[in-house]
């Protein structure tokens, strides 16, 4: 019988077992099939008005004969064919006009007699196959016992249960890509699927890789990830289409890497406040709570800055453990000046739920105290300094406006042109520079171009002293 959540494949376009039954007003039992093409169908699952599955768009269902479809190829059988087999290598033919030039392979021997003995593979690639279970009885009491990596992106795999007989025969696995397969949501499984997963948890323990980006990956599912793969390192999710999450840093202890990218996070419809952010920073802060977390990967995921502040600034303030964000490294100079802009935006009252701890954090390491004086602003400690690390009580004003703000001097010239424009609305090209302005009379002013990236310590600046926006 045809398993719900089975993987098919016809004439090239994919998709995914949602139904198997009769249809009303017609004859003979249809399969169900939830394209991952969203247009290759012609409805949303529903037929006359009755609905047999959801699909995921209104033109992604289709209803087809059993007997059209192809539900996949054993593992084994196609490691044979690529890894053992030489009628795929023996000649190659590479077109590089309208004529087609036939280029033969030489003194092959020894490749292929190192490919022949499978069971020797330390790295097994079987992308864009048709891969989508593996029977056992095929292998006997053989296994892959060298094979530490292993791809099926791009293959027919979305059943646990096949993807655990699969796994059984890689006791030494360490890295297991299955990009691009519709992996089915574990929510869905029925009782005696999960019981055969919780009686092969042993099968998951020793990968420390894992990739499953566009694997259309529930939320539910997701979130149990930890129970399986209890030793990951890298985890990559690009692109499934996630819009939060809620991971502890108990689940993933060993994590280092973890991508992201490309995930819609909520984003709130509108801010019933200036002062209220979008809630996907409690996503972000969550990250935070992953022991080993160092490198992490959000590209495309439409995290918003907020108050002047950009979404990368944002978030290395927010991840103090991270070393490289979205593939670039995050230097100390980059970390310090990111921590002391969110700091100096986001610690006045109202202070924002999201944000509590991480200006805890940040008071604590840049000298402020957890007291604020009758403006509302924070009290620096001991005279400015802590840590190494210098502030001043300094006078921002535009126009007839001015404020007072405890800055760090570690900050750089336009960044505090863009407090200012914060503060006081106005547009930071239209300005002709900065004015420094010297408490002490015996100090002349000065004119600063506004682009500058001088860093405030460098213009000797003593509490008191105003930077008027000109």
């Amino acid at each position: 019988m045809i398993e719900l959540n089975k993987r098919v494949i016809l004439k090239e376009f994919k998709g995914v077992v949602k139904y198997y039954g009769e249809v009303e007003g017609t004859t003979g039992v249809w399969v169900g099939v939830d394209w991952d093409n969203k247009e290759r169908g012609k409805h949303d699952g529903s037929y006359k008005g009755k609905q047999y599955f959801k699909a995921l768009s209104n033109t992604s269902g289709s209803f087809v004969r059993e007997k059209d479809l192809d539900f996949g190829s054993d593992l084994f059988d196609e490691i044979n064919e690529k890894y053992a087999s030489n009628s795929k290598m023996d000649e190659i033919k590479i077109r590089d006009s309208s004529n087609a030039k036939l280029f033969e392979f030489v003194k092959m021997d020894k490749i292929y007699s190192k490919q022949k003995q499978i069971f020797q593979l330390k790295c097994i690639v079987l992308s864009f196959s048709k891969v989508s279970h593996l029977d056992l009885n095929k292998l006997g009491q053989l296994k892959f016992n060298l094979c530490s990596e292993l791809d099926l992106c791009s293959t027919l795999i979305g059943k646990w249960n096949d993807l655990i007989n699969i796994l059984s025969a890689f006791p030494v696995l360490k890295t297991l890509r299955l990009d691009c397969n519709r992996i089915e949501p574990l929510e869905e499984c029925t009782k005696e699927e999960i019981q055969k997963i919780d009686e092969n948890l042993h099968v998951f323990k020793g990968i420390t890789q894992l990739s499953l980006n566009e694997c259309n990956l529930t939320l539910k599912t997701l979130n149990k990830l930890p129970r399986l793969f209890i030793s990951l390192e890298e985890l990559y999710l690009a692109k499934n289409n996630l819009d939060t999450f809620n991971l502890k840093g108990e689940d993933f202890k060993n994590l280092i890497l973890l991508d992201l990218q490309g995930n819609p996070f909520k984003e709130i419809e509108r801010l019933e406040s200036l002062f209220k952010l979008p809630r996907q920073w409690e996503s972000i802060d969550q990250l935070g709570q992953l022991p080993s977390l160092e490198k992490l990967n959000v590209r495309g995921t439409f995290l918003s800055g907020s108050r002047g502040v950009e979404s990368r600034e944002m978030i290395i303030a927010k991840l103090p453990k991270i070393i490289y964000l979205d593939k670039c490294d995050i230097s100390s100079s980059s970390r310090q000046s990111a921590e002391l802009l969110f700091l100096s935006r986001f610690s006045s009252p109202p202070i924002c739920l999201e944000h509590k701890s991480n200006i805890e954090r940040l008071k604590l390491i840049y000298g402020f105290s957890n007291e604020t004086e009758g403006d509302g602003n924070l009290s620096s400690v001991s005279n400015g300094q802590y840590s190494g690390i210098q502030s001043r009580r300094l006078f921002l004003s535009f126009e007839e406006q001015s404020t007072m703000r405890p800055l760090s001097l570690a900050l750089p010239l336009h960044k505090v042109v863009g407090l200012g424009a914060r503060l006081f609305g106005f547009e930071p090209d239209q300005l002709k520079g900065v004015e420094i302005q010297r408490s002490d009379p015996n100090y002349p002013s000065e004119l600063v171009a506004r682009t500058k990236d001088n860093l405030l310590r460098q213009f000797e600046l003593e509490d008191g002293d105003t930077i008027r926006f000109v």
